[in-house]
């Protein structure tokens, strides 16, 4: 009798023995798994924070382009203002002495300081057509204008380009 009950009891503590020995077992697994996750946590941490610095390089050099730009834009800026300068400067003395006229058909007596066309020299015909231009809806339809030509040329002048001018007395 005695020894079935320290049979048991050894069973019982063996039993125990194996439950504890599973758990400690389950624990130090989780605890390797744990430090598997955090070295991968590490790892992506690593990765992420290497990114964002080459990302803050990526974006002063951008910020280094751009002012660089930025500078040149001011520069051709300067030189358009300058250009633009002189040419009005250029036209003002075309006008107060106008050369002879390179226009075939044109007297060089004519005056380009009002808006009078000369009616011997420029003519203008019926009509002609622009290429298409987009309506709102989409469509496109063709433009009709006058064309403006000087004698003695054949194509039309452009818009940029139409003459206006009188005889001087």
């Amino acid at each position: 009798m005695k020894e079935k009950v320290y049979e048991q009891k050894v069973e019982a503590f063996e039993k125990e023995k194996r439950e504890l020995c599973d758990k400690i077992q389950k624990s130090e697994n989780r605890e390797k798994e744990t430090k598997i996750q955090m070295e991968k946590i590490r790892d992506k941490n690593t990765k992420l924070s290497s990114e964002c610095e080459n990302l803050r390089q990526h974006i002063a050099t951008r910020k280094d382009a751009e002012s660089e730009l930025r500078a040149k834009l001011k520069e051709k800026e300067v030189i358009i203002a300058d250009l633009t300068e002189k040419g009005k400067q250029i036209a003002g003395e075309i006008r107060s002495n106008p050369p002879e006229s390179t226009i075939k058909g044109i007297p060089s007596n004519v005056s380009g300081e009002t808006e009078e066309i000369v009616r011997s020299s420029v003519s203008v015909s019926n009509r002609f057509e622009r290429p298409a231009q987009k309506t709102a809806n989409g469509s496109q339809r063709k433009v009709k204008q006058d064309a403006v030509y000087v004698k003695g040329y054949r194509e039309p002048l452009s818009n940029s380009f139409r003459m206006k001018f009188r005889w001087e007395n």
